[in-house]
């Protein structure tokens, strides 16, 4: 075998190797940034609790979790990760959360509901959300329109 030759899969060697250097560094930066991303899970709980606490709307957490286990078994990944980090910025930093106000009468507290309906799903739901999820909390809210009914001074009389 010459020089020349030697050089050449000495070469062809190396190439390889970084090249599976490469591969493996990526595929363990990957599974690092998965694994980062789910154990945000129990803190996401934590938040949620706490904003509840704090008066905040948190009617659809539950079903935001439940779309992303939904995501997560299509297979798709990077939509529920990015979901679940994106979901955890906006709980930690209380951005876009809105606080239930104290209601003056019946009539308030029905805009104020109404007001969270999406007017192009007719939900009481996140549109980012798939749509199995858009049910439970549009149920919910109906459930305590017509709770608002049947109380004294109702404003649907």
């Amino acid at each position: 075998m010459s020089v020349t030759e030697r050089y050449r899969r000495l070469k062809r060697r190396t190439m390889f190797m970084v090249a599976a250097g490469f591969a493996l560094a990526t595929l363990l930066a990957f599974v690092g940034f998965v694994a980062q991303s789910f154990s945000l899970i129990p803190d996401l709980f934590r938040l949620n609790k706490q904003c509840q606490e704090e008066g905040y709307h948190m009617a659809e957490f539950e079903f935001k979790m439940l779309g992303f286990a939904y995501e997560l078994d299509k297979g798709q990944y990077a939509k529920a990760i990015s979901g679940l980090r994106r979901l955890h910025r906006r709980l930690s930093s209380r951005q876009g959360l809105i606080k239930v106000p104290e209601f003056a009468d019946k009539g308030q507290e029905l805009e104020f509901y109404l007001a969270l309906q999406n007017p192009r799903t007719g939900a009481f739901m996140d549109d980012s959300c798939p749509y199995c999820t858009y049910d439970g909390p549009t149920q919910n809210v109906l459930l305590h329109l017509e709770g608002l009914h049947k109380r004294p001074g109702s404003p649907f009389a």
